[in-house]
C-alpha cells in the first residue's frame, strides 16, 4: 500500500504542508500518511473511505486522519478540495492537550490518535475555514521573511475552528447503511437533472419514503431536499463559466422548473443571485449574461 511522506511536500522548515486540488474527477486509491493529515472538501460529491467504512462527500466535510488510517475517495468532476499534512509536533504540546478534550481530536498527539468522524461545516458558514486555508497555502508559496510564522498561526486558527465545530455526523456506519445511502447519492448524483423525490427513491431502494427521508437525514447529516439543491447549484455554478448559457438553460440543465425557482435557491445557497456570481468571474468584472 502507498505511504504518502510529508517531507516531499514540505514548502519551509515547518512539518507542515498544504495542497489544493481541482483536478478532478479523481479516484485516489487505499493509501496512508506518515503524517497526520486534514482533508477539507471545498466543492464537489462523491465518497470517502475510512478503515473500510464508506462516507458520502458533501461540501463543507471536513476529515482528520492520523498515521494508522486508511483511507481511498473518489471525488467527481467539479469537485476541489485542500489537504494538509502535519506532523502534531508543531503544535505546543500544552495546546495539544486542550485540543483532545474536542471529541473530533480525541487522543491527538498519541500513537493511539485516529480518524473518528467527520465534520461539516454548513455551505453557509465554511468560507472562513476556505479563506484559512488558501491564505495557508499562499503564505507556505511565499518566499517572504516571516512566512512560517504566519503558515503557523493560520495553522492554529484552522485547528481553532475545527475544535469549535461540533455537528459530528453519526459513528455508526456499517454495511447495510452503505449500502441504502450510496444507493440514494448515486441516484441522486445520475439523475440531479431530473425531478427526484423521496416517493421515486422508495421505490428504487424498497423503502417507504418516510423512512428514506428519515434516514438520509440521520446518515448524511442533511435532509435529502437540501442535499439535492446543494448538488444541482454546485453543477449551476460550473455551467455558469460558460457566457453562452442562458440562466434559463442552466436552470433546465441543473433541474429547477423554472428560473425564478433557480434563481431563489442560487441566492439562498451561495448568498448572491447567480448574474452576479456569473459576474465575478469575468476577468474584467463586466456583465455579459444572456439574460432570458
Amino acid at each position: 500500500m502507498r505511504t504518502y511522506a510529508l517531507r516531499t511536500h514540505q514548502e519551509t522548515s515547518l512539518p507542515l504542508s498544504i495542497i489544493y486540488d481541482n483536478k478532478t474527477p479523481k479516484h485516489e486509491r487505499s493509501h496512508l500518511h506518515d503524517c497526520c493529515e486534514i482533508m477539507f472538501i471545498r466543492s464537489g460529491y462523491g465518497w470517502c473511505s475510512i478503515n473500510g467504512i464508506h462516507r458520502p462527500i458533501l461540501p463543507g466535510d471536513l476529515y482528520l486522519m492520523g498515521k494508522r488510517d486508511e483511507h481511498e475517495f473518489f471525488l467527481k468532476q467539479g469537485g476541489a478540495y485542500y489537504t494538509v499534512m502535519f506532523q502534531p509536533e508543531v503544535i505546543p504540546e500544552a495546546d495539544r492537550r486542550e485540543l483532545s478534550q474536542s471529541p473530533f481530536f480525541r487522543n491527538f498527539g498519541t500513537p493511539e490518535f485516529q480518524f473518528v468522524n467527520k465534520c461539516s461545516f454548513p455551505i453557509h458558514t465554511f468560507e472562513h475555514v476556505s479563506r484559512t486555508l488558501e491564505q495557508m497555502r499562499r503564505e507556505a508559496l511565499d518566499a517572504k521573511i516571516g512566512r512560517s510564522l504566519l503558515l503557523q498561526a493560520r495553522f492554529f486558527d484552522l485547528l481553532a475552528q475545527i475544535a469549535k465545530q461540533t455537528v459530528l455526523f453519526p459513528s455508526d456506519f456499517h454495511e447495510k447503511t452503505d449500502s441504502l445511502l450510496g444507493a440514494v447519492i448515486n441516484y441522486a448524483l445520475e439523475h440531479y437533472h431530473e425531478t427526484i423525490s423521496l416517493a421515486d427513491l422508495g421505490k428504487l431502494t424498497d423503502r417507504s419514503p418516510e423512512y428514506l427521508g428519515k434516514f438520509f437525514h440521520r446518515h448524511a447529516g442533511i435532509n435529502f431536499t437540501d442535499y439535492l439543491a446543494y448538488l444541482r447549484i454546485e453543477q449551476a455554478r460550473l455551467l455558469l463559466e460558460d457566457m453562452t448559457l442562458s440562466l434559463g438553460e442552466i436552470a433546465f440543465r441543473t433541474g429547477f422548473y423554472d428560473s425564478a425557482h433557480f434563481t431563489r435557491t442560487f441566492r439562498r445557497i451561495i448568498g448572491m443571485p447567480p448574474s452576479q456570481f456569473r459576474r465575478h468571474l469575468l476577468p474584467d468584472n463586466g456583465n455579459s449574461d444572456k439574460e432570458d
